[in-house]
């Protein structure tokens, strides 16, 4: 199984494809085009010593961008919100995979995780558990966790900028600008399976070139 992540852009290798075509296009295909493109923002507000909340504090669950380089219709989730397989927020986002409204032309549905590695995991265990298709969702990262080895990994830094989501959003209207532009890159999903002893057993870690015991916090 794969997904794709958004891995910022130095110079942008993807081929645009204006929205005036994408409109000819659906015409023939007898399809609908969204006028901006969607993202979806899941936050978990405890990551970072609960720093992600800042995004919850907006109190603004859709936003619409329409200005010179961004145009974009935002949506804000708390994850944790509703049972596991049954969230509304992916609901809604399966609705739109699967409606005339969703991507079109080999693109793909923006899902931004606002957390740490652990949120990442818990974003894409949902969207399986909600029957999504992960090959047509592209995850950027907002990283508000403790290690962030994946941000770190795809490129958008050991935490969140110091000036996000900033005054009158300019620190978000900057990183949606950057998700926008981003590279597109495939990356597998792998499930492993760890079967401990009767007796129990601990799970290590390599830490500062130690080895510790795997905690909850370090999989946040």
């Amino acid at each position: 199984m794969t997904t794709a992540v958004a891995i910022p852009a130095v110079k942008s290798s993807r081929k645009v494809v204006s929205r005036a075509a994408e409109r000819y296009l659906s015409r023939k295909q007898g399809t609908a085009v969204p006028r901006y493109p969607s993202i979806y923002i899941f936050v978990n507000p405890t990551s970072g010593g609960n720093k992600a909340a800042e995004l919850m504090k907006l109190g603004m669950e859709k936003m619409s961008f329409q200005e010179t380089g961004l145009e974009a219709d935002v949506s804000i989730f708390d994850i944790r919100e509703g049972a596991s397989g049954e969230k509304p927020a992916f609901m809604q986002l399966r609705e739109l995979l699967d409606s005339p409204q969703g991507p079109v032309l080999g693109d793909y549905l923006r899902v931004v995780v606002a957390g740490g590695d652990g949120t990442v995991m818990w974003v894409l265990q949902e969207l399986i558990l909600h029957g999504i298709n992960t090959d047509r969702v592209c995850i950027g990262i907002i990283p508000f966790g403790t290690g962030n080895d994946f941000s770190r990994a795809t490129g958008w830094g050991a935490s969140a900028p110091s000036d996000f989501p900033g005054s009158r959003l300019t620190g978000f209207r900057t990183w949606l600008k950057r998700w926008l532009s981003a590279d597109v890159k495939k990356f597998d999903i792998w499930k492993v399976g760890v079967k401990l002893q009767d007796d129990g057993g601990v799970i290590y870690q390599l830490k500062n070139g130690e080895k510790v015991p795997l905690t909850e916090v370090d999989s946040e």
